[in-house]
């Protein structure tokens, strides 16, 4: 497959083979690993479309997102860093965390079909942050919230130990959460797509004083 890649105005541009047919094969989000120190290597290509974050829990820890261009079209990741740690199990009672998330996102995704620019998968990248407020019932073994302005919700499950999964929705587009919770802090990653949005984001928490 033979890309060209340009990228002005803000606007993340990628010519496309023939071979890609639809808006949404060419929108993809997941969760990877990131290194040490932060970095998400693989997923999106390294060049001047990638856009990243790395985000710091304070404690050595934390969580990192990109967004950019590869083979398929438009694509953005997020994942915790190994050896993050949120404190010990809480097995009942609740908690609130205050949090703040940072998301890599693209938005406005469009792919040109006909004319001169026909092939052309196009969209606006950004860095986003925002606060949210997140409640923990670890005797109903959930964790939920809602951002101000209402931009990302979490639907977290917590299951064994400090383990978290469930769902978020962000920008109106559904996608999935995976994280922990603990008596220091909560951390959790997400990521979703449709064909016009793609998202990757994180949260850091701690107790509500």
């Amino acid at each position: 497959m033979t890309l060209l890649r340009s990228c002005a105005a803000a606007t993340c541009l990628i010519a496309l083979s023939a071979c890609e047919l639809s808006q949404e094969a060419a929108t993809n989000s997941g969760f990877r690993t990131p290194s040490a120190s932060g970095v998400i290597s693989g997923g999106v290509d390294n060049d001047g479309q990638r856009s990243s974050r790395t985000v710091s829990d304070g404690a050595g820890g934390g969580f990192a997102v990109v967004s950019g261009t590869n083979d398929d079209g438009l694509a953005a990741y997020a994942g915790i860093i190994p050896g993050t740690t949120v404190g010990d199990v809480q097995a009942t009672g609740g908690a609130t965390f205050d949090a703040q998330f940072t998301t890599a996102q693209i938005t406005g995704v469009n792919l040109t079909e006909t004319g001169r620019g026909s092939g052309f998968v196009t969209g606006r990248p950004s860095i986003v942050s925002g606060d949210i407020t997140l409640v923990a019932d670890f005797d109903g073994g959930t964790l939920t919230g809602t951002s101000d302005g209402g931009t990302l919700a979490v639907d977290g499950d917590i299951g064994t130990g400090t383990a978290l999964t469930g769902s978020v929705t962000y920008l109106g587009v559904n996608g999935a959460l995976r994280g922990n919770v603990g008596t220091d802090r909560t951390i959790g990653v997400f990521h979703g797509n449709d064909e016009d949005t793609i998202f990757a984001g994180g949260f850091i928490g701690t107790p509500a004083e």
